[in-house]
């Protein structure tokens, strides 16, 4: 339970007589509220201090007369300037009524009377200007300071202010309620009672870089009554005074929060480690039974090949023309199955192979490559290309089925051309291949780098559909990216980017 006194602010008190003079001047100015009362308070005064003139002082001389400044700025302070200036015109003409009528006259000559007089008048007033401006500050300095004690109050963070001693003076009801007591049974201790031993150090390191200037913001733990510690944050700065200004904010929620987060963190980790390898050993599974499918199905393949061909050269005589056509269906698939099984080889071959990287002068990987596939100088135009680090074998077969994959489809035209350049942009180093074949449409650009994805017929352009699969798979091995742009009848463009640092 959190005492009831936690819900009031405390501070260090000392005898002051400001507490009632305030509460005097307070009454004072509601007692004299309204115009009347305000110069009719300074008639009074004025006739009160002309009779106390009067019977304590027989002439002008007498010290007893310089109760009229003081009854003066009294009115002043009380009542106002035009009242305070009311009563300096009353008074002095009380005082010459005073002298021409009782003491027969004034003892100085007239002029010397009306300047001594004008003189007073002068001095009064303004010394009353001066106590009216006074009281104005100081009822504003009284508002600032119950706004401040009232901000102070009602914080919602703790506020505490400690001593050059590093003792509390002051705590609001915020800060009361974080340590769970009253706000006197913190006021008076020291800052070190309710920090860690080991922190006490750390403290005064604290207090040396505060006096150096500046705020700081730190977290700390702090021991409640009840002996358990709470974490919060402190954001700290030295008062004028050189005292020790510290707004304090409960941190529980938010550490608790990094907390869960973190853990969720770690778990997503885990979990994203285990579906990782989960994947990946599904991914070398998948590899290992297309690699072995593959293989096996060399065997079968071969057979029927032979078979092919000893009833091709062996007993062509006793088959008729639909029987030989038959006879050529089967060895034209057999032969597109073998070069789907080799592609298949190909593909599952560059997955499990380990990379060896190495520094790769690119254009003499596409000249060797230009050279396997016979395309001439007159077809093919190599640019000055980037150079990277990379796997030099797998690099020049993603060349090779790129320059045979632009040949294949720009052979229709009367004067193909294939042309190979490089740019250098945003840390990547990005290789091109335009031709100006028969090109595509490219709401159908996602499926070109698709195992077995064609977008031709075989009879139209042959092919297995691995070619640009095995660019992509090598792009990717080298932590770079592949894509395509085309336009149906004006050629396309095939690209791929690589880092220039290597994967």
């Amino acid at each position: 339970m959190v005492p009831a006194s936690a819900n009031r602010s405390a501070r260090v008190e000392t005898p002051d007589s400001r507490d009632l003079f305030s509460r005097f001047d307070t009454f004072a100015h509601r007692l004299l509220g309204s115009a009347p009362s305000r110069y009719g308070f300074a008639l009074l005064v004025a006739l009160a201090s002309g009779a106390v003139e009067y019977v304590a002082t027989p002439s002008l001389q007498n010290p007893a007369f310089m109760l009229f400044y003081p009854a003066a700025f009294f009115v002043a302070w009380l009542a106002g300037l035009g009242p305070a200036i009311a009563y300096v015109a009353l008074s002095l003409a009380v005082v010459q009524a005073r002298l021409v009528l009782l003491e027969g006259g004034p003892l100085l000559p007239p002029y010397a009377m009306g300047l001594r007089m004008v003189l007073f008048g002068m001095v009064s007033i303004f010394g009353a200007w001066l106590v009216v401006h006074s009281r104005h500050l100081a009822v504003a300095w009284r508002t600032s300071d119950a706004h401040s004690r009232a901000l102070f109050d009602q914080a919602a963070e703790g506020i505490f202010i400690a001593d050059l001693e590093g003792r509390y003076t002051e705590v609001n009801a915020a800060g009361a309620r974080l340590l769970g007591c009253g706000p006197g049974d913190i006021v008076g201790r020291r800052i070190v009672d309710f920090i860690p031993p080991e922190d006490e150090a750390r403290l005064w390191r604290a207090r040396e870089a505060l006096l150096a200037g500046g705020t700081q913001v730190a977290e700390w733990r702090l021991r409640r009554a009840d002996g358990a510690w709470v974490p919060v944050e402190v954001s700290a700065k030295i008062l004028p005074d050189g005292r020790w200004q510290g707004f304090v904010r409960d941190i529980s929620e938010r550490l608790r929060a990094e907390e869960a987060i973190r853990r969720l963190n770690d778990s997503l980790e885990d979990r994203v480690a285990a579906r990782t390898a989960e994947l990946a050993a599904a991914l070398r599974e998948m590899e290992s039974f297309t690699y072995s499918i593959s293989h096996d199905l060399r065997a079968p393949l071969r057979a029927i090949d032979g078979y092919a061909w000893i009833l091709r050269h062996e007993h062509a005589q006793g088959l008729d023309a639909e029987g030989l056509r038959m006879l050529g269906c089967i060895e034209e698939s057999g032969l597109s199955m073998a070069l789907l099984v080799d592609g298949l080889l190909e593909f599952s071959r560059v997955g499990r192979l380990d990379l060896q990287f190495a520094r790769v002068d690119m254009a003499a990987l596409v000249r060797k490559a230009a050279m396997d596939l016979e395309i001439g100088d007159g077809v093919l135009e190599v640019g000055e290309l980037a150079g990277v680090t990379g796997d030099p074998r797998l690099l020049e077969l993603a060349w090779r089925h790129l320059l045979a994959n632009a040949r294949k489809f720009s052979a229709g035209r009367e004067r193909p051309r294939i042309a190979v350049a490089s740019r250098v942009e945003g840390g990547e180093a990005v290789f091109e291949v335009r031709d100006n074949g028969v090109g595509f449409d490219m709401a159908y650009a996602a499926k070109l780098f698709g195992v077995f994805q064609r977008l031709h017929s075989a009879e139209e352009f042959p092919g297995t559909g691995i070619g640009l699969a095995l660019v992509k798979r090598i792009v990717e091995r080298h932590g770079g990216r592949a894509w395509a742009e085309g336009r149906p009848g004006e050629g396309a463009t095939f690209s791929f980017a690589l880092p220039l640092a290597g994967p």
